[in-house]
């Protein structure tokens, strides 16, 4: 009974870990530079976000612009991208 309760706590513990990794990549040369890159971006990001709260702002005021922009146009709106903006900032939707 105990090899089989040794077995079964490492099938959880395997479960566990698979449940954890994202992607099965042995890790290289190239993928942790990729991951340096882009913690040194967010650690930028995140230094514009503490120090300039009103270019932080607008940062996310033109990503939402351009999200909802594409999306839309994506999925066949004939709005312009100042027309998006201009419902967005407006407040305004379509009846």
């Amino acid at each position: 009974m105990l090899k089989l309760t040794d077995d079964m706590e490492k099938i959880n513990q395997q479960e566990n870990l698979d449940k954890v990794k994202f992607y099965n990549l042995e890790q290289n040369f190239e993928i942790e530079s990729l991951f340096k890159i882009t913690d040194n971006l967010t650690s930028r990001i995140n230094e514009i976000k503490d120090s300039d709260s009103e270019l932080w702002h607008t940062i996310l005021q033109k990503l939402k612009i351009d999200w909802t922009y594409n999306s839309n146009s994506i999925e066949g709106s004939t709005l312009s991208r100042g027309d998006t903006h201009f419902f967005l900032t407006e407040g305004l939707t379509r009846r």
